[in-house]
């Protein structure tokens, strides 16, 4: 019961964690762009891959807390 517990616990944890880093991702998706590049071109290259980002980013960590458990 403990392990299962903890398991929950860590899938809630991980769940709030990957939300946060992906809105962050997401909200700066244009900024991050601006700091390499002022070609518009460029940017919006940037800001499509940060969408990406946000979404490996958040599978992520439920790769590494679920790859221990059985």
């Amino acid at each position: 019961n403990r392990a299962k517990l903890a398991l929950k616990v860590m899938v809630m944890m991980l769940i709030s964690e990957g939300l946060a880093v992906a809105v962050v991702t997401i909200f700066i998706r244009h900024v991050w762009g601006r700091l390499y590049s002022d070609e518009d071109e460029v940017v919006n290259y940037v800001a499509k891959l940060m969408l990406l980002l946000a979404i490996s980013d958040f599978l992520d960590s439920f790769q590494c807390v679920l790859s221990g458990t059985d």
